[in-house]
């Protein structure tokens, strides 16, 4: 298990449609939790 918690936003949604955008700061929170498990699951793997 990880200790990354991702929920469900609608914005992620969006993403497919629109691309990836972090330049706003809905955006930037949206993308906040799968930059986390990246980097966690990195640690665990290195």
């Amino acid at each position: 298990m990880f200790n990354t918690l991702i929920r469900r936003r609608t914005r992620i949604k969006e993403f497919s449609f629109e691309g990836l955008q972090n330049r706003t700061r809905v955006d930037l929170a949206a993308l906040r939790p799968y930059q986390d498990f990246i980097k966690e699951l990195k640690e665990r793997v290195i």
